[in-house]
């Protein structure tokens, strides 16, 4: 129940962040991942109050939601509308692999330990971090496009 109750703060913190001009979509996004694997690093940490746990993997999974849904919203008008719906069904494909192959994986290595859950998640959530800094446009102003040969990316 308390997994569930904190999307809804991940969506309050996405509505507040990724219509601001100074994080946009990418910026959010950033932060977002960085958040999330940052709370996943330090619930390695040993002796943590119980409460604390919680706390942080309550900013986990919030951030995880938050990063979903600017996800969506970043694919749907970064792709020109000719192929904006095969683009969201493959980014939602993959998205979906990687949520059915996640518990396996997580399973298989909590017989090691549980930090190398954490640390596997926590590394591929600064990995989306940087990678969500190098991505060459951003969208917040920017006006959608029709055709793919109206899409231009300019690689800084």
């Amino acid at each position: 129940l308390i997994a569930a109750a904190v999307e809804l703060p991940g969506l309050l913190f996405v509505m507040a962040m990724v219509n601001s001009r100074w994080t946009g979509r990418r910026g959010t996004l950033a932060i977002a991942f960085l958040l999330c694997g940052v709370a996943s690093f330090l619930l390695i940490l040993p002796d943590l109050p119980t409460g604390v746990k919680i706390a942080l993997a309550s900013v986990a999974r919030m951030m995880v939601f938050s990063s979903f849904a600017v996800t969506y919203i970043f694919t749907s008008e970064v792709y020109p509308t000719a192929v904006r719906g095969t683009a969201l069904g493959a980014a939602g494909a993959f998205s979906k692999l990687w949520s059915v192959l996640s518990p396996y994986v997580a399973s298989t290595l909590l017989t090691y330990s549980v930090a190398s859950v954490l640390g596997i998640f926590g590394g591929s959530a600064l990995l989306a971090c940087a990678a969500a800094l190098l991505l060459p446009f951003e969208t917040s102003a920017a006006r959608l496009r029709d055709v793919v040969d109206e899409v231009r990316v300019v690689v800084v």
